[in-house]
């Protein structure tokens, strides 16, 4: 029977106890993979965190981080959701009147049909006034306006209860400006969605 030479047990005895010391220590974490640019000299810089996707809402402030301050832990209940739609479309008016305009009555039926869709949305109709005038004045105008069109889409087959009207008069203008192209654009009724439905 052939016996190991002196040198293979040395080597066999040196491979046990290392096999060993690593199983008691475990191996070493592989080196992370250098990201693309980096010439693969030293470790990949740590990703920054993404920002937030959501942006501060109206009234609430911010932790000193910058961060959106948490909300009280109380429930609260969900205020509606306001959005202009992109299939709602304005309705304009001549100067000092409150008379639905003949070439605004295509925008009005589209306006119709789109709600008869989707007997879910609630909307707001906001009038609107260009600068001239008191305010006083031009806020009585505005809920005419306002008015007109809510009558024209119930009369349409829309739900009275559906449509909730406000005045702003020359407040928030659409158009700075003080000449007839910035006053005409001005002279609106304004629909936007209102609904408690969440965003889906």
């Amino acid at each position: 029977m052939r016996y190991p030479s002196n040198a293979n047990v040395h080597i066999l005895v040196l491979g046990s106890v290392l096999a060993g010391f690593l199983a008691l220590v475990g191996y070493p974490e592989q080196p992370e993979v250098a990201q693309a640019g980096s010439g693969g000299a030293g470790p990949a810089a740590p990703t920054p965190p993404p920002a937030h996707a959501a942006q501060t809402s109206p009234g609430m402030g911010e932790s000193p981080a910058g961060r959106p301050a948490l909300p009280a832990d109380k429930p609260v209940t969900p205020a509606p959701v306001v959005m202009t739609s992109p299939f709602l479309r304005d309705i304009f008016f001549a100067y000092d009147r409150s008379v639905l305009r003949e070439d605004q009555i295509p925008s009005l039926d589209a306006n119709v049909v789109w709600l008869k869709a989707d007997p879910r949305v609630r909307i707001l109709v906001e009038g609107y006034c260009d600068m001239r005038g008191t305010s006083e004045y031009n806020r009585t105008l505005a809920q005419r306006r306002a008015d007109a069109v809510k009558e024209y889409l119930v009369a349409g087959g829309i739900p009275a209860d559906r449509i909730t009207t406000v005045t702003y008069g020359k407040d928030r203008p659409f158009v700075l400006g003080n000449d007839d192209a910035a006053w005409s654009l001005n002279r609106r009724a304004r629909l936007v969605v209102m609904t408690t439905e969440p965003a889906r």
